[in-house]
C-alpha cells in the first residue's frame, strides 16, 4: 500500500496537535502507507515508537512489519546494542547500516578526531550521515518517523509533528511527551529503557545534536 498526496504542513500540524499519538500514527498510515520508515537510536525511547506503531496498526487491522533503521557507528556501548537486539528478538523488521570504514580504519586515518572540530564533522558524516542517507534511499522512504520530543534538549523546543527537509517528510508523533509520560509508557508495557545511552556523535558532554535531521534525507529525489 502506498498513498501519497500534497500535504499542507501548517494545517496538518494544527490538525495532528489535537490528536492522540495513536491517531497521529493512523494518519501516517492513511497518508503514506508503506512508504514510511522508523529510525532507532538505541536510546531511552527507542522501544516506545516501534511498540506504539505496531500496536496501533494491529488494532486497526493492519499487519505491516515496517522497517526500522539503526545506524551502527561502531562506537555504541553494550546497553545500546542490547536495546537494538531486543527489537530484533521481538520480531521487528530491523535494518542495520554501517559505514564501509571500520572503527580501526577511522581511528588510523583520523587520530584524535573527537577533539578536532573539522575532523569530528568529517567522521560523523562517514559513520552516521552517509549510512543513513543510503538507508533512506534504498528503502525508498517518503517519510521518516522518529522519537524526537521537545522535553530533552532546548534546541528541540521548536520541532513540529510534521516537517519536510532534504526531500523527505519528518514525523515526530511523540514530540510533546515529557519524561514522566515516557517513563509511564515504558513501565506500563514492560519495555526496556537505556539509561546509560551514549552517542559519540553528540560530543563528549552529550549536549550536542548529532545533526541527522539537518544533514540527512532523500538527496536522490
Amino acid at each position: 500500500m502506498s498513498v501519497l498526496r500534497a500535504i499542507d504542513i501548517s494545517k496538518t500540524n494544527n490538525f495532528l496537535h489535537k490528536k492522540t499519538v495513536q491517531e497521529r500514527i493512523w494518519w501516517l498510515w492513511k497518508n503514506f502507507g508503506d512508504k514510511f520508515v522508523l529510525t532507532c537510536s538505541g536510546g531511552q525511547t527507542s522501544q516506545i515508537l516501534p511498540h506504539l506503531t505496531k500496536t496501533t496498526l494491529i488494532n486497526k487491522g493492519v499487519n505491516y512489519n515496517f522497517p526500522i533503521i539503526f545506524v551502527d557507528t561502531g562506537y555504541y556501548n553494550d546497553s545500546t546494542l542490547r536495546v537494538v537486539d531486543n527489537l530484533q528478538k521481538n520480531g521487528y523488521n530491523l535494518k542495520i547500516y554501517r559505514s564501509k570504514k571500520t572503527k580501526k580504519e577511522i581511528e588510523e586515518k583520523y587520530p584524535n578526531w573527537q577533539n578536532k572540530k573539522i575532523l569530528f564533522n568529517k567522521v560523523i558524516s562517514i559513520i552516521k550521515y552517509k549510512p543513513l542517507n543510503k538507508a533512506l534511499e534504498k528503502l525508498d522512504a517518503s517519510i521518516w518517523v522518529s522519537g524526537l520530543s521537545k522535553s530533552k534538549i532546548k534546541k528541540r523546543k521548536k520541532i513540529k509533528i510534521l516537517e519536510k527537509k532534504n526531500g523527505i517528510y519528518h514525523f515526530h508523533p511523540i514530540y510533546n511527551w515529557n519524561q514522566q509520560r515516557i517513563q509511564k509508557y515504558l513501565k506500563k508495557h514492560n519495555l526496556p529503557s537505556n539509561d546509560t545511552y551514549y552517542d559519540i556523535c553528540k560530543g563528549v558532554d552529550q549536549n550536542k545534536e548529532c545533526g541527522i535531521h539537518q544533514k540527512c534525507g532523500r538527496f536522490d529525489q
